[in-house]
């Protein structure tokens, strides 16, 4: 007979200690990546954001700013790592923007990742902090980004704002001519 050993119960979040930490690993001679990667990953989303405020209120410096300023590491660990303090919805919308930069080669494998695998609520957080951070409309980079098949399913996920998700399926079913018994709530 197997035994499990019993499931580890997360310690309580200090999002002043984690500061501190972050802090002491920024501000040496030399940032130590392992504290940073220690702190932020074992941190989820609403930690993290409590987080940068609690850093912000310590040190009077933006945590995102600290991490951006050190010269030691640049590229992709820094880029991972202020990708951790942003927002699920700002983090989305800067990689729909990435996918859309460059234009008219596209990356629509990115797009494609970020638009489809999200959710009514996701999308519109997504679309807002798109148009507020960029001042663009998705929905218009996506329409003149893209076209074809590809065009339309994205068009209708960006367009299923506010909508159940049955509607937006039966609105993708019915020109197809297909008989299917989709109910709206």
């Amino acid at each position: 007979m197997a035994t499990t050993a019993p499931a580890k119960v997360k310690p309580k979040f200090d999002a002043k200690e984690a500061s501190e930490r972050l802090h002491n690993a920024i501000e040496g001679t030399r940032t130590e990546e392992q504290v940073l990667i220690d702190v932020l990953t074992a941190a989820n989303s609403e930690e993290r954001t409590e987080l940068k405020y609690t850093y912000k209120i310590l040190y009077e410096k933006n945590l995102v700013d600290a991490i951006a300023g050190d010269k030691f590491h640049l590229g992709d660990y820094q880029k991972a790592c202020i990708g951790l303090l942003k927002s699920q919805p700002d983090f989305d919308a800067e990689c729909a923007r990435f996918a859309l930069s460059n234009a008219p080669s596209i990356d629509e494998n990115a797009l494609i990742d970020v638009i489809c695998s999200s959710g009514t609520e996701e999308i519109v957080a997504m679309t807002e902090a798109y148009n507020k951070l960029y001042e663009r409309n998705l929905e218009e980079d996506v329409k003149n980004g893209t076209e074809g098949d590809l065009q339309k399913v994205l068009m209708a996920l960006l367009k299923q704002v506010g909508q159940t998700e049955r509607s937006w399926i039966s609105r993708l079913l019915k020109p197809m001519q297909l008989n299917c018994m989709v109910t709206e709530k």
